[in-house]
């Protein structure tokens, strides 16, 4: 995995701001978690799988395929890591010995906390909605 801002040899060039080809959202559901904790823990696994996917031989990668770092923000508005993934691929299967083309997808992983996202969930109050809400029934049928 490369970390590089600069276009060279084994890097692409970074994403224009708010264009992307795929968006990741990891979700913080519920516990203690920091801002940018669940981000920081599965953006880093997530981007060197699919490193170690596009770099793959079997497949017809080169030096020239894998994952570029651009940007990691885990302290502003919107904690975002972006990159570029760079993989090989046959244009015809017909044609299995025809050199593989390289394609190239810009990606954004964000977080997201449930807590700030459903914000009608804050309406119930322990998983189950009031009794005045539901006529006196809970959840459990009681």
């Amino acid at each position: 995995m490369l970390i590089a801002p600069d276009a060279g040899s084994e890097s692409a060039k970074a994403p224009e701001d708010g264009v992307f080809d795929v968006a990741l959202v990891v979700v913080h559901g519920m516990g203690d978690a920091y801002k940018s904790q669940i981000l920081l823990e599965w953006a880093e696994p997530i981007l060197e799988r699919m490193d170690w996917l596009a770099r793959d031989r079997v497949i017809g990668a080169g030096d020239e395929h894998g994952v570029t770092i651009h940007d990691s923000d885990l302290s502003g508005d919107m904690p975002m890591v972006t990159a570029t993934v760079r993989f090989p691929k046959r244009p015809d299967p017909a044609a299995p010995d025809a050199p593989p083309e390289t394609v190239e997808r810009r990606v954004a992983i964000l977080e997201a906390r449930w807590s700030e996202s459903a914000t009608w969930a804050k309406r119930f109050h322990g998983w189950r909605p009031p009794a005045a809400a539901t006529g006196g029934a809970t959840s459990s049928g009681g």
